[in-house]
C-alpha cells in the first residue's frame, strides 16, 4: 500500500481477516487511490518491528473537509425535505441565511442525487 511509510507493514481488512496468531494494530477506515469503498487499514505488530509511524498518507472517510456535525437539527425536517424539493426542481439553488445557519452544513445533510 502507497500509505504506508518504510518498515511499516499494513494489510487490508480482508487480508487481516484471514491472519491468526499475528499481532495487529487497527488503523481504521481510509480511502485509498484507485479504491471506490473506505478500507480497513491494519499494521503488523511484532517484536524488532517499529511501532511510531507519522500518520498513514491516505484520506480519511469524512464527507470533504467539512467537520462531522456534532448534533443534529432537530425540528428542521420540513425545511431539509423542501431544500431538496427545490433543488431537483430547478438546475441551480442559492442558499442564504442569517449568521447563525450553518449552510455547509445544510448541504450535506440530504443527498440530492
Amino acid at each position: 500500500m502507497a500509505a504506508g511509510h518504510g518498515g511499516q507493514i499494513l494489510l487490508a481488512e480482508s487480508t487481516a481477516g484471514l491472519l491468526s496468531g499475528i499481532d495487529l494494530v487497527d488503523l481504521g477506515p481510509r480511502r485509498l487511490r484507485d479504491v471506490p469503498t473506505p478500507v480497513g487499514v491494519f499494521q503488523v505488530r511484532a517484536p524488532g518491528l517499529r511501532t511510531d509511524f507519522p500518520p498513514l498518507r491516505a484520506l480519511d472517510t469524512s464527507r470533504g473537509n467539512l467537520r462531522s456535525a456534532t448534533s443534529s437539527f432537530i425540528g428542521r425536517e420540513s425545511e431539509l425535505d423542501d431544500v431538496q424539493a427545490t433543488v431537483k426542481a430547478h438546475r441551480l439553488v442559492t442558499l442564504t441565511s442569517l449568521g447563525e445557519a450553518n449552510i455547509p452544513w445544510w448541504s450535506v445533510q440530504r443527498p440530492i442525487l
